[in-house]
């Protein structure tokens, strides 16, 4: 059947085109000169038709030329390459706009080719980080501490993609990335265009308060009873805000606390929560209590254990030093940082201790050594670190406690990173605050001060200042004394001398804390005094010196003490002797007593004995007739 094009194609109507019988789609035929302009192939031998052929053109029609095809075929691969570029979708990073050191920072990454990898980098930064501080070797020394993990992280440093071309991973905020701007940049690899990528900013912020207690649990072991013990709870903040604090025993009878409220500003050292635990009026038996310590930046609970035994005439001290671990973290290359170990005897008889660092040149101990009372609160021992002239690795040391009630010892790790790369804008770093020292940690009234009967005790406590760089203002506060002056402020490196008075009427044996309030820390010294001596005036009575009334012998005698307030009790063996008052508190100076002695047929001899309630120590007087 003749073929018939469509109209419109360049043939006369009822015509047929003629087709090659020659070249490429045809037997060969002899070479003919090409026509000028058309591609340099045989021109085909036209079979005879009986209508005329077309005339001859550069592009005749229904021959569709070689070179034509070639141009459409890489048009339409280039075509292709270019819509599959054109076509690549923009990388994307979302994530949280502000964050606090310690936080989990969560990045979600979309965009990027599926099945590849990508990686990440901070203010410029690589990021190959992970909790495991070899996956790079001997470069994390140099590399920022800043970001501590990357979940998902492979071997070789990047995160990978998944077939939708989205990633996902978790990233720690170091405590050392300065507050401010941060950029995180993710770039891939892509084969025919290069590298391309996506960035997020964020700020990095100070953050709420946030509590830590660092003390679990208070044990005060067997304490025997009639005695006091007191124990330190160890508290924090390592948020940006100031943390308030109150603390609270939930009205346990046989539990005090010295202090019971407090602040700290952001990186102040640690505080302690003095614990007395008080079995004077405690059975032989096992008792717990619970510590409530609430806060603007969260709560928390002590647990407090403690057993009751009966009394020893053996006394002896008993060491307790908390906490046991001293965990710096990581820091940076030319910073510091403190930390407290709180020192406590919860012994009958006074602990004499020492604190040794060895020869850890990058640790320093603001007090090496102390004496505690029995029931006294707690001392501290500010702990600092020094980074400056340390290399980035990981460092340990010991510090060995060691006393008359027991030896203990404080592990201390640290981990030094290099130096943090400085992010714009470029945050004021906040500097070490200065640390209060008071010198002695304790006063005994009756050697270390003078006693008079009508002003009480005066003594002087020296108050430093450790820091080299730093000014501090202090004020002193106390239950039971009195300061002159009460408050002030040190250089950096100056010392200053603190009278403390205590009122003559206190009663002894007794102990007084006095608190001495900085900037970064409250210096503790505990005021004492011992059970005074009592005596009595005069010592012998006969029926002469006594008048006789209502059936008794009416004798009087002064009791008296020679410092401070004593408390006593009147007794005697003889039946129907009484005493007006029977008790009470006696100071120097003196109180008068009347005793009442029966009729008594004579010779006869009573003994009027006085005892100090505290000590079981007597004064007496011997009626005779």
């Amino acid at each position: 059947m003749p073929f018939s094009p469509p109209s419109g194609h360049g043939f006369p109507p009822g015509s047929t085109p003629s087709l090659p019988q020659s070249g490429p789609w045809g037997p060969p035929t002899s070479p003919t000169s090409p026509h000028p302009g058309s591609f340099p192939y045989p021109s085909p031998t036209p079979a005879p038709h009986p209508h005329p052929s077309p005339s001859p053109g550069p592009s005749a029609p229904g021959c569709v030329p070689v070179w034509f095809v070639i141009i459409v075929i890489v048009i339409i691969i280039f075509s292709g390459i270019g819509g599959f570029f054109l076509f690549l979708p923009t990388p994307s990073l979302s994530g949280p706009p502000d964050v606090t050191p310690g936080d989990a920072f969560h990045l979600h990454g979309t965009g990027f080719i599926g099945g590849g990898s990508i990686t990440l980098s901070l203010d410029g930064e690589v990021l190959v980080l992970s909790s495991d501080y070899n996956i790079l070797g001997g470069s994390i020394q140099n590399r920022s501490p800043s970001l501590l993990s990357l979940a998902q992280l492979v071997s070789n440093g990047t995160i990978p993609v998944n077939g939708s071309g989205s990633f996902d991973a978790t990233i720690t905020i170091g405590a050392t990335l300065p507050l401010g701007t941060h950029t995180i940049h993710a770039s891939e690899q892509v084969i025919g265009v290069g590298i391309r990528g996506a960035d997020l900013k964020f700020n990095v912020t100070s953050g709420q308060a946030k509590l830590v207690v660092k003390t679990t649990s208070l044990d005060f072991g067997q304490l025997q009873a009639g005695t006091t013990a007191t124990l330190s709870v160890v508290i924090s903040n390592t948020g940006g805000q100031q943390l308030t604090w109150t603390a609270d025993t939930g009205g346990t009878d046989w539990l005090s606390l010295p202090t019971s409220t407090g602040t700290i500003d952001p990186g102040q050292p640690e505080q302690a929560i003095n614990v007395t635990a008080d079995a004077s009026q405690l059975s032989v038996g096992k008792y717990t209590a619970t510590l409530e310590i609430k806060s603007n930046g969260g709560d928390a609970q002590v647990g407090i254990n403690l057993e009751v035994i009966p009394q020893s005439q053996t006394k002896q001290a008993k060491l307790d030093a908390s906490p046991t671990t001293l965990d710096y973290g990581t820091l940076p290359v030319g910073s510091q940082a403190v930390q407290v170990i709180t020192i406590s005897n919860a012994g009958t008889l006074a602990l004499n201790w020492q604190v040794d660092k060895g020869n850890t040149s990058w640790l320093t101990l603001d007090t090496t050594s102390g004496t505690i009372q029995p029931s006294a609160v707690s001392q501290t021992v500010h702990v600092t670190v020094d980074t400056t002239n340390l290399t980035p690795q990981n460092y340990s040391a010991t510090i060995h406690v060691n006393s008359n009630g027991g030896n203990a010892q404080v592990q201390v790790t640290l981990v030094v990173s290099g130096a943090t790369p400085t992010p714009t804008p470029t945050p004021t770093p906040t500097p070490v605050s200065a640390i209060l020292q008071a010198s002695p940690s304790s006063l005994n009234g009756n050697t270390d001060c003078k006693y008079a009967a009508s002003a009480g005790w005066s003594c002087t406590v020296t108050l430093s200042n450790t820091s080299n760089q730093s000014s501090l203002n202090w004020s002193a506060s106390s239950s039971g004394a009195s300061f002159n002056p009460s408050q002030g402020s040190l250089s950096a490196g100056q010392t200053a001398q603190v009278s403390v008075s205590v009122p003559a009427k206190t009663v002894c044996p007794t102990q007084i804390d006095l608190a001495f309030n900085g900037p970064a820390n409250t210096a503790h010294v505990t005021w004492s005094c011992q059970a005074p001596t009592l005596s009595v005036s005069p010592t012998s009575l006969t029926s002469q010196d006594c008048p006789f009334s209502n059936s008794h012998y009416v004798c009087t005698v002064t009791l008296s003490d020679n410092e401070g307030g004593a408390r006593w009790s009147a007794s005697s063996g003889t039946t129907g002797v009484s005493f007006s008052p029977q008790s009470g508190t006696v100071y120097p100076g003196g109180s008068t007593v009347t005793i009442y002695i029966p009729r008594t047929p004579c010779p006869a001899s009573v003994n009027l004995i006085f005892t100090e309630t505290d000590t079981g120590k007597s004064a007496t007087a011997v009626w005779k007739c």
